[in-house]
């Protein structure tokens, strides 16, 4: 009898801990003190290629990096038809979602996309200089323009959306990949814009099988889509705006998020990628 009394004071003790509005640490998220070259991520490393200048280059830079780079080299690597789990249909559909995605690269500059004039169906491609600086900021409010942006970018299927003040340490110092390889990040915007998609749990617990290399993919070109749609849109309105997407990114995904959180309204797991406006759009 004397454990049963035992066993449920201890119940009830748990219960009453649980369930009593006790106040915890706040988190608060620290200031990296250390900035990062995007040469130095595995992505840009697997990238370089024996024989190549960059290549030469980079080791000659970071040699202490040769030895267990040349581990990860003799392996299949991503989407191989040699890899313990390929899969000739779900590889094709990740390698067309990653191909796909390039398909946007050209407008994440204000330079990008098509040529000044006439587009399709006679719309305007880009909004001549003079129309921007009319519209810009005439009956925008932040409060206005944010809600807007939120709201379009949920429509067109972001999970959450978050926006908040961009800082040096969000960004690489050194770009790493393709065009961008060894050009020094430079950022000219002052507020990010993130938004999370929300990958597939099914799909995601088939890691690491076939299935979740699809999705993963699947969800990059989502993304890209977002962001590149918010980036033209902020254009469209006469503000600057900069897209940060699959392999073409200059922002810092885990620095970027301590920031990211304080803002949005939902949390989530998924992709993200990444956008700037007049600011600094992530997606």
């Amino acid at each position: 009898m004397t454990i049963l009394y035992v066993t449920l004071i201890i119940t009830a003790a748990i219960l009453l801990l649980l369930f009593l509005p006790l106040k915890g640490s706040k988190y608060e998220p620290g200031i990296p003190q250390k900035h990062r070259d995007e040469r130095d991520t595995m992505f840009s490393r697997n990238e370089i290629k024996p024989g190549e200048k960059r290549f030469d280059e980079y080791y000659k830079m970071r040699p202490e990096n040769r030895e267990k780079d040349n581990v990860f080299r003799a392996k299949p690597g991503l989407l191989n038809q040699d890899a313990d789990y390929y899969n000739r249909y779900t590889f094709a559909s990740a390698e067309a979602s990653f191909e796909a995605v390039e398909a946007f690269f050209p407008y994440r500059e204000e330079a990008g996309g098509r040529e000044q004039g006439a587009g399709e169906n006679g719309h305007p491609s880009q909004i001549p200089d003079q129309v921007r600086d009319d519209r810009l900021g005439r009956q925008d409010t932040s409060e206005k323009l944010s809600g807007f942006i939120k709201h379009w970018a949920r429509k067109m299927g972001g999970h959450s959306v978050g926006i908040t003040e961009m800082h040096d340490y969000h960004f690489y110092t050194f770009g790493g990949r393709g065009d961008r390889y060894g050009k020094k990040v430079e950022n000219n915007h002052k507020y990010g814009i993130a938004i999370t998609v929300e990958m597939d749990h099914e799909l995601t617990m088939t890691g690491q099988q076939a299935p979740v290399v699809m999705e993963s993919a699947q969800q990059y070109l989502k993304s890209g889509m977002i962001a590149t749609q918010i980036a033209l849109t902020l254009r469209n309105l006469g503000y600057e705006a900069t897209t940060h997407i699959d392999a073409n990114y200059d922002v810092i995904r885990r620095d970027w998020q301590d920031g990211f959180v304080n803002d949005t309204e939902t949390g989530t797991k998924g992709q993200d990628c990444r956008c700037d406006y007049g600011c600094t759009s992530v997606v």
